[in-house]
């Protein structure tokens, strides 16, 4: 049982459900290019340098180190 009290399969229909309304599909999700990545890490990295505090500093800093993270796994995997 899950949380509520549906059983496993009821939760996956209605996962199901909410995936088809949402316009989901079964196909694999995009994969950002390395360069995208890349791309994608220059804003926090600009929003980190401006921020104040220290709090929202740190959390722009490190959403610029996944970023940056996730462009050099996909360069891996394209390189093999």
């Amino acid at each position: 049982m899950q949380a509520g009290g549906q059983p496993a399969f009821e939760a996956v229909r209605y996962a199901q459900r909410l995936a088809a309304w949402f316009g989901a599909s079964e196909e694999p999700a995009y994969m950002s290019s390395p360069r995208d990545c890349l791309r994608r890490a220059d804003d926090p990295k600009q929003r980190a340098a401006q921020a104040k505090e220290p709090f929202f500093k740190s959390a722009y800093e490190r959403v610029a180190e996944y970023w940056m993270l996730l462009a050099r796994l996909d360069f891996q995997t394209v390189s093999q």
